[in-house]
């Protein structure tokens, strides 16, 4: 599925993140987070204001890093946990000492010109047992009994589960406790 609002994109990666939201372990583990291709920041401050889910919440202060080519992103400027750079995610990108904990990238994957660099230089800037989320288009699907392609403008590249398991293994991400979801 392919998304042409800010919402609609948002709408979707809510079902990712509300799940995630569900692992209170994993949640309170995370100390920094990077959103690759953050359009409008609205997944990013999803992830600044989260909470425990205890009786008395507490913010849990992720500090989270947007990428993307926009001027400004007002976002940032609304909380004090959100940092902002103007870069393409391809290029080089400034990362805590130690790396980013989560690596975010909905629905922006699919526009890198080379995705193998990419991924490589992404790696560099995550910690060791750092999770990547890639969310990407279904861009090829059967219909009765005949093969339908979609090319989003601007998009290079067509996924599948196997080729983004080969290229995530070739650049050095660690696959085998993966999880992978397509939807049917």
């Amino acid at each position: 599925m392919f998304f042409r609002n800010p919402e609609s994109s948002h709408e979707h990666s809510l079902e990712t993140l509300n799940w995630l939201y569900e692992h209170d372990d994993f949640m309170s583990s995370i100390d920094t987070l990077i959103d690759l291709g953050c359009g409008q920041g609205l997944d990013l401050e999803w992830w600044a204001t989260r909470t425990t889910r205890d009786d008395n919440p507490e913010p849990l202060n992720i500090k989270c890093t947007g990428v993307d080519l926009f001027e400004n992103l007002p976002v940032a400027h609304e909380h004090q946990n959100i940092t902002y750079q103007r870069n393409n995610f391809e290029g080089q990108i400034h990362s805590p000492k130690e790396g980013f904990d989560v690596l975010w990238c909905h629905d922006a994957f699919q526009y890198a010109l080379n995705p193998i660099d990419t991924l490589s230089r992404w790696r560099e800037i995550s910690v060791d047992g750092a999770m990547l989320v890639l969310i990407v288009p279904e861009t090829q699907r059967i219909h009765h009994k005949k093969l339908f392609y979609y090319q989003p403008n601007g998009c290079f590249y067509h996924y599948s589960v196997v080729n983004l398991i080969h290229m995530l293994a070739v650049t050095g991400w660690d696959c085998r406790a993966g999880f992978f979801k397509k939807d049917p």
